[in-house]
């Protein structure tokens, strides 16, 4: 009588069938519920379902008073079973799905790494290509965007991959040249050249007003840790770019009658721009070319600064 067993058990009520519903311990809920040992108390399920900051919408949704307390798993099913628009109860599956998995990830991934990274052909890419696709298909399925959880999980990983500069190397090449264009493909076979070129000022306001306002709040702040114009202006620029979080809206706006496609033209166009015009104009114009690490001199640069080629003792 856990989660999936209760939601089941209400859907089948709710169609008016006989239930029997069957529990070995003395209360219900499975991994939600809690145990007190040596005058503590402990959760038998994953506390980050708590302190995502996710789980009281989700109630809220579910039309149940979180004000009283946290709900046991009979009241969470009945909630669940309460959700009319299968659109939303896809929703909820795949946030509550993705905040378990993205919390135990990193723990997973560094058992597989310890226990079978050389033992194994890239165990540890495998598993993160099989994450990332699992939580892709769940995401397509509910209605999201499919890179959304791969971006949450890069950033969830970003501590411990840096570690291994082997397999950072391996993850860049699989993502950049296999997964990423892809997505940016999809989302630009939906724009609509015509719509833009009808239109060249709303992409250019649209643009500025983004890049400006980035600049706007980056700037001063970067200016307390760098002082010099062009180190200041350079990580500005680059920091001023949006490229993910941007498409996914927009993508997501299309694709669910938000936005129409000229309007998504409009944005995807701005996102992509923002982020390719910053970047050439701090590499063209504002490189901290101090900053970069000076080649060795030849043996004949050498030679010519020592005059007759003969070593400062004669």
């Amino acid at each position: 009588a856990g989660m999936a067993g209760m939601t089941a058990a209400a859907y089948l009520s709710r169609e008016n069938f006989d239930v029997l519903l069957l529990e070995k311990n003395d209360k219900t809920g499975g991994l939600v519920n809690t145990f007190n040992a040596n005058g503590f108390s402990f959760d038998t399920g994953p506390r980050a379902l708590i302190n995502s900051g996710i789980v009281r919408p989700i109630l809220k949704e579910l039309g149940i008073d979180s004000k009283k307390g946290l709900p046991n798993a009979t009241q969470l099913a009945q909630g669940f079973a309460k959700i009319e628009s299968p659109e939303k109860r896809c929703t909820v599956i795949f946030i509550v799905t993705s905040i378990i998995v993205i919390a135990i990830l990193p723990y997973v991934t560094s058992w597989i790494s310890r226990v079978y990274g050389f033992r194994t052909a890239q165990i540890r890419t495998k598993w993160i290509m099989l994450t990332l696709f699992s939580l892709g298909a769940l995401a397509f399925w509910s209605g999201s965007e499919a890179v959304l959880p791969a971006y949450i999980v890069g950033m969830v990983l970003a501590g411990s991959a840096a570690r291994d500069e082997v397999w950072i190397h391996r993850l860049r090449t699989l993502t950049v040249g296999f997964l990423t264009p892809f997505y940016f493909l999809r989302a630009g076979t939906l724009v609509s050249l015509p719509a833009l070129l009808a239109a060249p000022l709303i992409f250019l306001v649209l643009l500025g007003a983004k890049v400006a306002s980035k600049i706007f709040g980056l700037y001063p702040f970067i200016g307390l840790f760098r002082k010099e114009k062009n180190e200041r202006w350079y990580y500005t620029l680059l920091m001023s770019t949006g490229l993910t979080f941007g498409t996914i809206s927009a993508i997501y706006g299309f694709t669910h009658g938000i936005v129409t496609q000229e309007q998504y033209s409009f944005l995807v166009a701005a996102v992509i721009a923002s982020a390719v015009v910053p970047t050439l104009i701090a590499g063209i114009a504002f490189l901290p070319k101090h900053l970069l690490p000076q080649p060795a001199a030849s043996g004949k640069e050498a030679v010519e600064e020592n005059g007759s080629g003969l070593s400062e003792e004669g």
